[in-house]
């Protein structure tokens, strides 16, 4: 298989986060929402054993004071932020 490209961790959490997006991609196409999607890649990193927390928040701080809150669609390993697509209803 060769060298796998290693991640800012140290290790193939990258590589493997690729491969359950590749996995979703193959399973399902094109033409639904983005919840689904998301959804879909939750339960393929779930399978590789891949912690993932959906919808985490995430302030956003100016002079110390919170400004906005917004959501990412997947925190991985809390080590690697996900946003899939933004929505424009969000």
């Amino acid at each position: 298989m060769g060298n796998l490209v290693l991640d800012a961790t140290g290790n193939d959490l990258t590589y493997r986060i690729i491969g359950a997006a590749m996995s979703v991609h193959n399973q399902l196409g094109a033409g639904y929402k983005e919840e689904v999607y998301e959804k879909a890649l939750e339960v393929e990193l779930n399978k590789a054993d891949i912690s993932t927390i959906r919808q985490y928040p995430v302030s956003v701080l100016y002079d110390e004071e919170q400004i906005a809150l917004f959501y990412l669609d997947l925190f991985v390993e809390t080590k690697s932020l996900w946003k899939l697509k933004r929505s424009a209803t969000r």
